[in-house]
């Protein structure tokens, strides 16, 4: 212990003893008597007892400062959190499935606190226990285990703790509803690939969470969007492999119902039609990945980028449309695991639409 803080023990020590001695010449009560630890003895409050000189002015100072320190909740003081509360309710409209998989979140309004999360019954109740009774919290019913988890699924609802029981209204699963058609021909464009969002815009996932390209028809059905929830602007973006690509800002979702966009058009872009067929039998080769080097500018290649409409992979008739850029000089490569690599330099034309045919060798 340095010299400074036993000094300073020491008078505090000095005049708590001093003190005690005043209160040990008075007569207390037998029901007020307490006993109490100096060193290694024990005073009885009301004794004549003095304290024993066997105790080291160190043990005395090192007594005084633990009786100075600040003691924490749960020794001997009590917790300094304010009172308590319960905030009960149901969902009110929720399919009988979800019910047993619904979850309400409550969040607490002041900022820097804690959520807390609780599960729904088969009916759709919930009770949040020992929440602060002077907290207003945000609550929101979301799915648990399915991939709109943490999009709220009821009308949002602020309350405080109380009495009352809270009635949250479930809002069914809304979609954003388009179709995509070539702005020439009408026609139902059904390869291409949707995003939207803000600063990122996120791709439309299929069933195993990879990027869906095909849409029969052309038509869309996107549901569990975050977009849909928000009431912000949102900008959707269609990609299609000899199309221009096409953007739609500012969007403004509805509340209460689907958002329907009708029919979107693709203007045609200049195209490069690539067969890929078997050099020894003339069949065609599925599965063949195509794509365009650019020599003049070949940063318009977009690598590294979510969709790349100057590559593409063959279908069962062994064609992919790709776009490209007139006037240039490319370079078209073609890869498949059972054929040898190929690499061949193109002039792409003026026209609107240029047709080749590769043939490769097995490996």
């Amino acid at each position: 212990m340095r010299p400074g803080l036993l000094a300073l023990a020491l008078v505090v020590l000095a005049a708590v003893v001093g003190v005690g001695l005043l209160l040990l010449g008075s007569p207390r009560p037998e029901h007020g008597a307490r006993r109490v630890q100096i060193g290694a003895e024990t005073v009885e409050n009301g004794s004549p007892s003095p304290v024993p000189s066997a105790v080291t002015p160190a043990e005395l100072a090192e007594g005084a400062l633990e009786a100075l320190a600040p003691s924490t909740p749960g020794e001997g003081q009590p917790d300094a959190r304010g009172a308590t509360g319960t905030i009960r309710g149901r969902v009110v409209g929720a399919p009988a499935e979800l019910r047993n998989m619904l979850e309400v979140v409550a969040t607490p309004v002041d900022a820097g606190r804690a959520q807390s999360v609780t599960r729904c019954d088969p009916e759709g109740c919930f009770s949040f226990e020992g929440l602060e009774a002077d907290q207003t919290y945000d609550l929101r019913v979301v799915v648990a285990g399915r991939p709109s988890f943490g999009r709220p699924r009821a009308e949002p609802r602020l309350t405080t703790p109380g009495p009352r029981e809270v009635e949250l209204a479930w809002m069914p699963e809304r979609a954003l509803i388009f179709q995509v058609a070539d702005a020439r021909t009408g026609l139902a464009v059904t390869d291409f690939e949707v995003r939207l969002g803000r600063t990122f815009l996120r791709p439309l996932l299929d069933e195993g969470g990879r990027i869906r390209g095909h849409f029969p028809q052309g038509r869309v059905r996107w549901v569990a969007w975050a977009e849909g929830e928000e009431r912000e602007p949102f900008d959707l973006v269609v990609s299609a492999r000899g199309y221009r690509e096409l953007r739609v800002g500012a969007l403004l979702a509805p509340l209460r119902a689907d958002f329907e966009l009708g029919r979107l058009v693709l203007e045609p872009a200049p195209r490069l039609v690539v067969r890929v067929v078997d050099g020894a039998t003339e069949a065609p080769v599925a599965g063949a990945q195509v794509g365009l080097a650019h020599a003049v500018d070949a940063a318009r290649r977009r690598d590294g980028q979510a969709f790349d409409p100057c590559s593409g992979r063959t279908d069962q008739e062994g064609r992919v449309t790709l776009s490209r850029f007139p006037g240039e000089e490319a370079l078209l490569m073609v890869r498949h695991a059972d054929y040898a690599d190929l690499d061949r330099a193109l002039v792409l034309t003026l026209a609107e639409e240029q047709r080749e045919t590769v043939a490769l060798e097995r490996r």
